[in-house]
């Protein structure tokens, strides 16, 4: 039975009409004309005002996918220091500026902030579409275990995600909460990571899902930098006190779980394949029975899996006793 949606899936392949829109202006217009483009073929009709809203909300996004297919979908440090993103996210900024009437420091640096933020939750959804939308889910019991058990003398040299982009499905039972922008606490549904190459160790980019009272999605990001010679306990007192009291105190148990995840499976740790989609299962198996000399028959192959990715969940649950 093919699991309920993800906030990926309502973010992004819900919303392929729009980012396909948005890929196709930019490559045609470029990212300074697009919008003044789109505008005009709404005007003409040959677009609707749906449609162009949503081409100019995944604009940046568009971005995001080129540069980042460029230096490497979990790079996120060198896709900031790409010269196009950056200019990309200076005319974002000044267009939105001058349409807004924007003009104190104060208000601009909000609307920065509010950017930077953008970028970073598109490049979540470019790395997890791109590195094949593992998904992993671990039950309620195992969850608890590994929020008490983790120690954080853990060493970060041997803390790796078990792929370098993935979603952790958060059972609700777990009791793991995040708070909201306007105060109060909602639960943590989902955590998306990337493990991102960094200056003597790792970056682990952490973009919460929160399920609001009423139905909507609210998000939280942080970024944990796992330095070589660190344990968990010294990356999350550090990136505590970067963030500051304005961060949300939630991400140290979401750290602290996703840890345990890393710790468990690279211990061997219990992991079921849970399979959905027959086609996916099928070709996945193909793949890792062909030889990797048959390069050109492995990317046919690996480009018709990751259009059905993930076609599987990754379940992890206690042994079996015998």
């Amino acid at each position: 039975m093919r699991p309920p949606p993800t906030e990926f899936d309502r973010q992004y392949t819900e919303q392929h009409r729009s980012i396909e829109l948005a890929r196709q202006y930019l490559e045609k217009e470029g990212f300074t004309r697009m919008q003044r483009v789109l505008a005009k073929d709404m005007e003409r009709g040959s677009l609707s005002t749906e449609e162009a809203a949503g081409a100019v909300r995944y604009a940046l996004l568009a971005v995001v996918e080129r540069v980042a297919a460029r230096v490497g979908y979990t790079r996120y440090v060198d896709l900031m220091k790409d010269k196009e993103m950056a200019e990309a996210m200076r005319f974002a900024l000044d267009d939105i500026s001058e349409r807004r009437g924007i003009n104190t420091p104060e208000a601009r640096e909000q609307l920065r902030q509010s950017t930077f933020q953008t970028v970073l939750r598109h490049w979540h959804l470019v790395a997890h579409e791109q590195r094949g939308r593992q998904r992993y889910e671990v039950t309620a019991d195992l969850a608890l275990r590994f929020l008490r058990e983790t120690p954080p003398t853990l060493p970060c040299d041997g803390l790796k995600l078990p792929v370098d982009s993935l979603v952790l499905v958060v059972p609700e039972e777990v009791g793991l909460v995040g708070r909201l922008p306007g105060g109060g606490l909602a639960p943590i549904t989902e955590i998306y990571a990337v493990e991102s190459p960094a200056p003597e160790g790792r970056y682990w980019f952490l973009w919460l899902c929160l399920r609001e009272p009423s139905g909507g999605a609210a998000f939280s990001l942080v970024n944990v930098y796992l330095g070589q010679g660190m344990r968990l306990g010294d990356a999350i007192v550090l990136t505590r006190n970067e963030g500051g009291s304005a961060q949300d105190p939630g991400w140290e148990n979401a750290c602290v779980l996703l840890a345990g995840v890393a710790n468990y499976l690279a211990s061997g740790g219990n992991a079921r394949q849970d399979w959905y989609d027959e086609t996916a299962r099928e070709l996945h198996e193909k793949l890792a029975a062909l030889p990797k000399g048959n390069q050109k028959e492995r990317e046919k192959l690996a480009e018709r899996l990751h259009a059905v990715s993930p076609g599987r969940r990754i379940i992890l649950e206690e042994a079996a006793s015998k």
